[in-house]
């Protein structure tokens, strides 16, 4: 499925210019580029996984392009975040939701039949433990949110049901590097890239909700655009990944 990402140099070269420029156009505040500066730099990236996997689109290759265009949807949607926020959280929610899919069904696959849970006790330990700390810390700095009613019931739903896909998320991926890291090491960047989404959107929601960060939209597209590129070089790496002895 995937195409020599040594042949990549130029797609990536592409990428980062494009991050590069919405990330300048933030930091100086460029009106007129940001809505085309966000916009592309997604649009990059998906261009990027397509070259990636030789422009050959089976079915799990297409659930990830769809999982990232739903990203591509909601940078959309944020561009008017006072109207859309929520429908913005609806299309990155909906993202993630495909990524778990899609590495449920992989991990299915790969996963030898007679290989139960036992047999990979330590990952899903360690994995579950994470996905319980990230819960701790979420609801320690957010669980403000009610209290003080700085949003709305409806919209605070929405967000934790937001905070728990998204720290399910980094939890599978982390499990998935931990049993097939052996594949290639290139699979740990699953766990960095869903690591660096939860740290971007955790910033998104503190800076609009509760305390103004220095910088936070810079920081806020730094580390989503890095999060997703990680995630695209993970997916298509895990996505080529033959059947082996784990």
């Amino acid at each position: 499925m995937i195409n020599s990402i040594d042949n990549q140099l130029w797609w990536t070269l592409a990428v980062f210019a494009a991050f590069l420029l919405d990330w300048a156009a933030v930091a100086s505040d460029w009106k007129k580029i940001k809505p085309f500066a966000k916009v592309l730099a997604i649009v990059t990236v998906i261009i990027w996984t397509m070259a990636a996997a030789g422009w050959r689109f089976e079915v799990l290759l297409m659930m990830l392009l769809i999982a990232q265009s739903f990203g591509l949807d909601g940078d959309v949607f944020l561009l008017f975040a006072d109207r859309y926020f929520l429908q913005g959280l609806a299309a990155f929610l909906m993202g993630h939701l495909l990524y778990i899919s899609l590495l449920v069904i992989r991990i299915s696959q790969l996963m030898p039949p007679e290989v139960g849970m036992i047999d990979h006790l330590r990952p899903y330990t360690f994995s579950l433990i994470i996905w319980m700390c990230i819960l701790i810390v979420f609801y320690s700095v957010f669980n403000v949110l009610p209290k003080r009613k700085l949003v709305k019931p409806a919209m605070w739903y929405a967000i934790q049901i937001y905070g728990w896909v998204l720290s399910g998320f980094v939890a599978l991926t982390l499990f998935t590097a931990m049993v097939f890291g052996q594949i290639s090491n290139v699979i740990w960047f699953l766990p960095l890239g869903a690591f660096l989404f939860l740290i971007s959107d955790s910033l998104l929601a503190y800076d609009r909700f509760i305390k103004p960060i220095w910088s936070g939209q810079l920081w806020v597209h730094i580390t989503y655009h890095c999060a997703q590129f990680c995630l695209a070089l993970g997916f298509v790496t895990f996505l080529s990944a033959s059947a082996i002895s784990i």
